[in-house]
Parts: structure tokens; C-alpha cells; sequence
């Protein structure tokens, strides 16, 4: 009868929460803090029609003025204008990023609308290449995806650009 008190204690206390009762309503984590600074390290390889071209550092983005900025420091340049090339219907950047390895073509002039390829420094601090659109470069929503990292805009992005190539469609 003792064993059957001390079993059934036993199995009582492991089958007991390990958690606080009140672990799912804990407050969330606050949003990281905004970040401006163009990394050290930066070093966007590129390449014009198969020919390799100076890589894009920390360097080349804070000589060159950014094509569009606003009062919060947010910057973006125009990719054509970075990598040194025309506007044209008939190229486009395909851009390589530090996620999975995937790239993305971008084509330098759509006719559909009026967005424009670009290199931005998100307000996490990374290197993003996605679609500008001139007039309003920096919408409201622009940032305000949530923690998670999801982007509220529609059109293709790449987050921590490695590489942008140049090609002919």
C-alpha cells in the first residue's frame, strides 16, 4: 500500500508542467533597433557581360550619393547607376543573395509600370535589392512587415546581396 502512495506520487510530480502557467502570455519580444550603418564587411562581387567588374564595398556606397534618401537615413541607389550601365528593356540584374543561394531577375526597365531595380539598406542594416518606385521610394508601409521578417510589398526582393550580374534577355 505504501509502494501504490509513493507510485502514484511519483507519476503525479513527473507528470506536473514544467512551464509557468502564464507562458503564453508573456509580452513579445521588442523589434530589434534600427540600424543605418552599411556593413564593414560588404563586398557585392559584379559582372557586366561576363566580365568581372570592382565589387561593390562599404566604400563605394558612402562615396557615392544614393539616389534617394530621407530624413530617417534611409538610402537607396539605382542599380544600373552602381554597377555602371545603361537602362535598357534588353538587360536585366540577376542578384544573389546570402539566403538558400537564390537568385533573381530583375529586369532594368518594365514597361508595365514604373518601379525601378535597386540596392537599399533596410532598416535591419542588410543590403536588400528590390523595386523603387521613383516617386515614392520609401512608402509607409516600407519596414512594417512584423518581427517575423515578411515583407508587406508584393514585388521580388533579395536580402544580403552577394552578387549582381548584368545579362542580356
Amino acid at each position: 500500500m505504501k509502494t501504490d502512495l509513493l507510485l502514484v506520487l511519483a507519476l503525479s510530480a513527473a507528470c506536473g508542467k514544467s512551464e509557468p502557467a502564464n507562458e503564453g502570455k508573456r509580452m513579445p519580444a521588442p523589434p530589434p533597433p534600427v540600424k543605418t550603418e552599411i556593413p564593414a564587411t560588404l563586398s557585392i562581387a559584379v559582372t557586366v557581360d561576363g566580365a568581372a567588374k570592382a565589387p561593390i564595398t562599404k566604400d563605394t556606397l558612402t562615396t557615392m550619393a544614393p539616389d534617394w534618401s530621407d530624413a530617417q537615413q534611409r538610402r537607396a541607389w539605382k542599380m544600373s547607376r552602381l554597377v555602371g550601365v545603361e537602362d535598357s528593356p534588353q538587360i536585366s540584374f540577376a542578384v544573389t543573395g546570402t539566403s538558400s543561394n537564390i537568385t533573381i531577375e530583375l529586369p532594368a526597365v518594365q514597361t508595365e509600370n514604373t518601379l525601378v531595380p535597386a540596392l537599399v539598406v533596410s532598416q535591419r542594416g542588410t543590403i536588400v535589392a528590390e523595386y523603387v518606385d521613383p516617386k515614392d521610394p520609401f512608402p509607409r508601409f516600407h519596414g512594417e512587415g512584423g518581427r517575423l521578417g515578411r515583407s508587406p510589398e508584393s514585388e521580388p526582393r533579395v536580402n544580403g546581396v552577394t552578387k549582381i550580374e548584368v545579362r542580356k534577355r
